[in-house]
């Protein structure tokens, strides 16, 4: 559920673990991460709480230390996002191209 949900599936496809995996079944997971604090969307504090976020979530002391910060996506600067996401750029393959054994491993799954 939520963030387990990336971390399954970071398992799944990046893990060298013996047997193949058939099914993954996630609830209310960010696959495509998230940008902002969570029912905190719109209102002076919560823009203001996204504006300081946004700021600093891909300084490596925020990317290292707090979990939510390696899945943060933000659309509106992808490059720093891709250069600096300590996880979710990675297993989405956003930082580099995909690796043959995390594309294999994904289009083994049945379902997702």
């Amino acid at each position: 559920m939520s963030q387990g949900g990336l971390i399954a599936r970071y398992i799944v496809e990046k893990c060298d673990m013996p047997g193949t995996v058939r099914n993954v079944l996630t609830l209310g997971t960010p696959h495509l991460g998230i940008d902002g604090i969570n029912h905190c969307q719109s209102g002076k504090i919560c823009d203001m709480l996204n504006s300081f976020i946004k700021r600093f979530v891909y300084t490596g002391a925020v990317q290292d230390h707090i979990a939510p910060a390696g899945y943060f996506r933000d659309v509106n600067n992808m490059e720093e996002y891709k250069e600096k996401s300590v996880f979710l750029a990675g297993l989405n393959d956003e930082a580099s191209a995909g690796s043959a054994k995390s594309i294999s491993r994904f289009s083994q799954i049945n379902r997702l």
